[in-house]
């Protein structure tokens, strides 16, 4: 099967490699697409970067939830804990109507 237009891997042979631990060498290159492209573009990253086993859903996953500079990883302070309760309460599960005004 051949990559499509955009110079992605086709979904399945994304979806048939393992899981594996990142290396301080795949963030680097995180890093250093985000100081040349801004945090866009995830899509091209394994291509550009030579990163065959990942994706660019899980490359701009890596870099959202464990790299990013601003990233708060502290706990959740009491009135957060509030909030989250009270919006689950009104919302249920449907999560993205929280940031709608």
């Amino acid at each position: 099967m051949e990559d499509d237009i955009q110079g992605r891997e086709p979904e399945e042979a994304i979806m048939n490699t393992k899981k594996r631990l990142w290396t301080r060498e795949e963030d680097e290159i995180l890093e250093e697409h985000v100081r040349n492209e801004g945090e866009k573009n995830w899509h091209k990253v394994p291509m550009r970067y030579d990163l065959p086993r990942r994706s660019g859903r899980s490359c701009r996953l890596r870099w959202v939830n464990q790299l990013k500079q601003d990233l708060n990883k502290e706990a959740f302070t009491e009135n957060e804990d509030k909030i989250i309760t009270a919006l689950q309460e009104l919302l249920g599960n449907e999560w993205s109507l929280a940031g709608k005004k």
